[in-house]
């Protein structure tokens, strides 16, 4: 259950930071507004995609013509003005990445069906000039955020916009601001999740954390968060065949197999070899 009587004053301008997390001063907010209604609304022209999945997983909602969307969130605001949505991918933009620790509500002037590089369906929010980023800045403190923010890490879906050692903290500070605390214990099984599912993109059958261990000067930020449904692959063979995609993984454990690679053995393995 949520907290619907409790809200929260959203402060736009201490919340957003470029996408390399170069701090944005709020003199360079430029595009955003907020109104005498307690609305904050762009004053140039933006959009933000939003894969198909968010909306599978409730990680977004559309509710009308508005957006319910977790607060991690990427803006291209355009430098030019946009007479058509034709011409979006053509203009030039600043990327903004917006993190905030509940649900904000938007409204788009346009929202169109749309395709990634893979295929993958996925929305973009169209905004004008007028357009409401957030529709009230009452935000309202929710328990069920917390299982909203671990959907996003399990699915892979976490943005490496946050450095590797700064993740667990935003966790934890999303379970603290919609009332949900953890105990010592809770902590560790979240920092032990966020050790497993972040990878080495260059080498995703390695963990993010032995890169940082035998190269301290890696780019914190340079990391591959996998879904959780991938991790039995890397780590036990037994494990990729009672997996959630055993055929696919199957072809994994014969290519690693033929390379000579380790495998970690499960607890079930351990038990009844």
């Amino acid at each position: 259950m949520g907290h619907p009587n409790v809200f929260i004053q959203f402060i736009y301008k201490k919340v957003f930071k470029m996408a390399k997390l170069t701090k944005v001063e709020p003199k360079d907010i430029d595009f955003l507004k907020e109104l005498n209604d307690g609305s904050v609304v762009f004053t140039k022209y933006a959009t933000i995609i939003v894969p198909d999945k968010y909306f599978e997983k409730n990680i977004a909602e559309f509710i009308g013509s508005s957006v319910s969307i977790f607060g991690l969130i990427t803006i291209n605001v355009y430098d030019t003005e946009i007479d058509d949505d034709d011409n979006l991918d053509k203009a030039p933009f600043s990327e903004f990445f917006f993190k905030f620790k509940s649900m904000i509500l938007m409204q788009p002037s346009n929202i169109i069906e749309t395709r990634n590089k893979d295929g993958e369906k996925e929305w973009k929010l169209v905004f004008n000039k007028g357009s409401a980023f957030i529709k009230n800045k009452n935000i309202v403190i929710d328990s069920t955020v917390a299982s909203k923010m671990l959907d996003i890490v399990m699915l892979g879906y976490f943005p490496n916009v946050i450095p590797y050692e700064e993740i667990a903290k935003y966790w934890t500070d999303v379970n603290n601001f919609n009332g949900v605390g953890l105990s010592a214990m809770g902590q560790k099984i979240i920092e032990m999740i966020i050790s497993e599912l972040c990878r080495d993109p260059q080498n995703q059958a390695r963990a993010f954390r032995h890169k940082l261990r035998d190269d301290p000067k890696t780019d914190k930020t340079k990391y591959k968060m996998i879904n959780i449904r991938l991790l039995p692959k890397y780590n036990s063979f037994f494990s990729s065949l009672t997996s959630g995609d055993p055929r696919g993984n199957l072809i994994s454990i014969i290519g690693r197999s033929r390379n000579g690679e380790s495998q970690r053995e499960s607890p079930v393995e351990q038990a009844i070899l």
